[in-house]
């Protein structure tokens, strides 16, 4: 959706299209903008990137080749499962054993101990090293991530948290519902201030600044919290 989406929801929903405002489509513009930057704290609609496994990705470098912005890393995960190189099995033992077993080596016994003996030295260096573990520098724009099992898996997707800079980066009908909810609630206390900074004592008729004013502040309370109880991602903090 696009910023004229959101300004003739807005307008729509304060005046019904009939009476006038006092703000202009570039005031609405700016509060619009203002309500992205509110939901860029919230926003969760995680992406996949993939990237060459590297102990030290930079992220600037990362953005610039695939046309993304990151807020945060999410996950780190593996593109391809161990013992592939090249989209081949090479050295697991799995494989080995398979073979051994389909040519009557030793039978499903000799399977079991490999497989085992495979998954206890995965276990270990796991323990002793956690694959995949990664730290996000964000003032240095790297990301650092470690690999346990000694084998470079070629190639790592990093799910990560798009960095939102225009409301065409919303994306998902329950967060462009949001931003338009937000930008509701800002422009409502917006109006509702404009329309509160003078009283006419002796007028036959009231302004509704009061009104829009409380409205506003109670929707955009209610919208924070439900934000903050339903993140779906909790990151480290230094």
């Amino acid at each position: 959706m696009n910023i004229e989406y959101y300004v003739n929801r807005i307008k729509l929903e304060l005046t019904g299209g009939v009476l006038h405002s006092e703000i202009d489509d570039d005031g609405y513009k700016n509060i619009i903008n203002l309500a992205l930057q509110d939901l860029n704290r919230y926003y969760d609609q995680s992406a996949l990137v993939q990237s060459t496994a590297k102990s030290c990705i930079d992220l600037t470098e990362l953005e610039e080749k695939n046309h993304i912005k990151i807020g945060s890393v999410a996950f780190v995960y593996r593109s391809q499962g161990t013992g592939m190189a090249g989209g081949a099995q090479t050295t697991d033992p799995v494989s080995i054993g398979y073979w051994n077993m389909a040519f009557g080596s030793r039978g499903i016994s000799t399977w079991a101990q490999r497989y085992m003996a495979y998954n206890t030295s995965r276990q270990i260096m796991n323990t002793i090293s956690t694959d995949l573990a990664f730290k996000e520098d964000k003032a240095g724009r790297k990301l650092y991530v470690n690999y346990s099992t000694g084998d470079n898996p070629g190639s790592i997707a990093i799910e990560y948290i798009p960095r939102l800079e225009s409301v065409e980066d919303v994306v998902g009908d329950f967060w462009i519902e949001i931003l338009s909810r937000l930008s509701l609630a800002y422009a409502k206390i917006a109006l509702g201030r404009i329309r509160t900074r003078f009283t006419q004592s002796n007028a036959i008729w009231a302004q509704d600044g009061e009104t829009l004013l409380n409205e506003g502040k109670e929707e955009l309370t209610a919208l924070r919290e439900r934000l903050q109880s339903r993140s779906n991602y909790i990151y480290p903090v230094d």
